[in-house]
């Protein structure tokens, strides 16, 4: 007799649609806690930490989903937390930051092959020292 029901190859098709649908329901979860214990969690180092790392990628909306608004407005107006602005010249440096010379750097002298520890002695210094 034959199955009316669906073939094997949808069976294992709707198997794989269902693992990577499970998988990516426990990430989203998982996400989600982890930002929960981030923002409700004892530290507030880790609070203030995940909120700006937020709002350097302009998603305060997400880090401050548990967050109430009082919370929310206290972690915005941090003084002296915000990134300078990209308009803002670097200062001035009294060093270069790139030496040009037209001598050359001193050669190193090397060992002479006798006074190398690797060099071994050659027959006639050792019949000298005999």
């Amino acid at each position: 007799m034959e199955d009316r029901g669906r073939s094997a190859g949808g069976k294992t098709a709707l198997h794989v649609l269902a693992f990577i649908g499970v998988t990516l329901l426990l990430l989203v979860i998982a996400a989600g806690a982890a930002l929960f214990i981030a923002t409700k969690g004892p530290s507030e180092s880790a609070r203030e930490a995940v909120y700006d790392w937020a709002a350097e990628r302009n998603m305060q909306g997400i880090a401050g989903i548990f967050l109430s608004s009082e919370e929310r407005d206290a972690l915005a107006d941090v003084p002296g937390e915000n990134p300078p602005a990209a308009s803002e010249e670097p200062a001035e440096s009294e060093q270069p930051l790139i030496i040009v010379s037209d001598e050359l750097p001193e050669q190193s002298a090397s060992p002479a092959p006798e006074e190398s520890p690797d060099a071994e002695p050659d027959a006639a210094g050792e019949e000298a020292a005999q």
